[in-house]
């Protein structure tokens, strides 16, 4: 059997043809199942509704101060206090997953909105921001709401 240039040139243009076709579906199907999930939620029960459906191990971060969150703080969230920048929060977060569910909550929604642009731009693609805050948290509970008191035990 005797060997063409153009036959040999046209059998290897199909294989990267299918080889390209190969790759370019496994990537659309991996782009699909990274699709962005960013919510700001300004509902406490609505909150609350989303946190009873997280998945486990989901990350609830609280962005105040040590001091104010030991006074009192939501169930379940965890300590990360906003400063430098989100320095301590970007060090603290980011072996995790990107695809990893995020709760933010600081006193207002200033720091926590902060923090939601931080980890968007480390390409965490699944987060939500209570943009009232603790404070709006506080309120909407009412006066026979008894938040957790506290350390978390969680980094500084």
């Amino acid at each position: 059997m005797k060997l063409y240039p153009h036959r040999i040139a046209t059998v290897i243009f199909a294989l990267i043809a299918v080889v390209s076709l190969v790759l370019a579906s496994q990537y659309k199907a991996k782009l699909e199942s990274a699709k962005t999930e960013y919510r700001s939620v300004t509902d406490a029960a609505e909150l609350d509704a989303l946190l009873a459906e997280a998945e486990s191990g989901a990350l609830l971060v609280d962005l105040r101060d040590r001091a104010d969150y030991t006074l009192g703080h939501a169930e379940g969230f965890d300590n990360i206090a906003w400063k430098d920048d989100g320095a301590l929060l970007g060090t603290w977060i980011g072996p995790h997953r990107r695809d990893k569910q995020i709760f933010l909550m600081c006193y207002g929604g200033n720091r926590s909105a902060r923090a939601f642009e931080l980890l968007a731009r480390m390409g965490f693609t699944r987060i939500t921001d209570y943009t009232p805050g603790w404070n709006g948290y506080l309120a909407a509970k009412g006066e026979g709401y008894a938040p957790e008191t506290g350390d978390c035990g969680c980094p500084e």
